[in-house]
């Protein structure tokens, strides 16, 4: 059954990558690859009604996932896991997008009793950044459409270039608007009493137990390179972080379109870093995590 998966996602690959080139295909060779993106379009599409009626048949006592997670258990019946990792990650940032787009509230975050909250956009020059990005966007695409005209002859190259050029600026555009709304969504930094939690929107998510955290120090430009023999996992917005948490053993986290990420430091930015280094050294001084095992 993996191989099949394989095959057909090979299919789908091979296919969308000559019509981008615009190198014609046979026919049988076209109709195989229209029923393999038929059939994950399929799944998807069956996914979601079951992930609706799922939950919609749920008692309020269901322990089960809900939403996203929920969707994801159903796609991984038949899609392999990296491949599900990133229809997800797609979606979600298109829906963000669209949610952005229409105006839609941001969602506040709660934050449960017991837990400290470190935010991660306030003081981050991220937005700022994204507008920027997208005022480029709108100026440069029209005007690189003029200069492929005057470069290329009117022939099926030069549509393919305007086509790529076209798409890539607007998934650019749709994934930079998505990305900040789900940043703005998801709570950042959580420390409880005895785990630190990360809910990057999609860029990094992951727990780490505080029994494995060596220390917390702030950064400056100077000290953001990570130590000899050590890899750092990058959990900021923007691409200066401002405090380091040092792990006695690597860990695992979720990253972009669900790759995992792994590293023994995290490099962090938050709006108050003094803040976040602080509270968790006195964590780690209180007896509770001094005298806990970590295996």
């Amino acid at each position: 059954m993996k191989v099949l998966k394989v095959l057909i996602l090979l299919v789908v690959i091979v296919g969308v990558v000559l019509r981008i080139l615009g190198i014609p295909m046979n026919s049988s060779l076209l109709w195989v690859a229209a029923a393999a993106e038929f059939w994950i379009v399929s799944l998807v599409l069956v996914g979601i009604v079951r992930l609706i009626t799922t939950r919609t048949r749920a008692s309020v006592g269901d322990e089960g996932p809900r939403g996203w997670d929920a969707l994801r258990t159903i796609l991984r019946e038949s899609l392999p896991e990296g491949v599900t990792e990133a229809v997800l990650s797609e979606a979600r940032i298109l829906v963000a997008a669209l949610m952005s787009l229409t105006r839609r509230p941001i969602k506040p975050v709660n934050v449960e009793p017991g837990w400290r909250r470190f935010g991660v956009l306030e003081t981050s020059a991220y937005g700022h950044i994204v507008t920027m990005l997208l005022l480029l966007i709108v100026l440069e695409t029209p005007a690189v459409h003029v200069i492929v005209g005057a470069v290329l002859d009117d022939t099926a190259l030069r549509k393919v270039v305007r086509g790529l050029l076209l798409g890539s600026n607007i998934y650019l555009a749709v994934w930079l608007i998505g990305d900040l709304r789900l940043l703005r969504e998801s709570p950042g930094i959580l420390l409880g009493k005895d785990t630190l939690v990360v809910k990057l929107g999609l860029r990094v998510q992951g727990s780490v137990p505080l029994a494995n955290v060596d220390g917390a120090e702030r950064l400056n430009a100077q000290d953001a390179k990570p130590t000899e023999g050590r890899r750092a996992i990058r959990i900021t917005p923007q691409p200066q972080p401002n405090c380091r948490v040092t792990l006695r053993s690597p860990v695992g986290m979720r990253g972009v379109v669900g790759i995992r990420v792994k590293g023994d430091m995290l490099d962090i930015f938050v709006n108050e870093p003094g803040e976040l280094v602080s509270s968790i050294t006195n964590v780690l001084a209180s007896e509770s995590v001094a005298h806990a095992s970590y295996g």
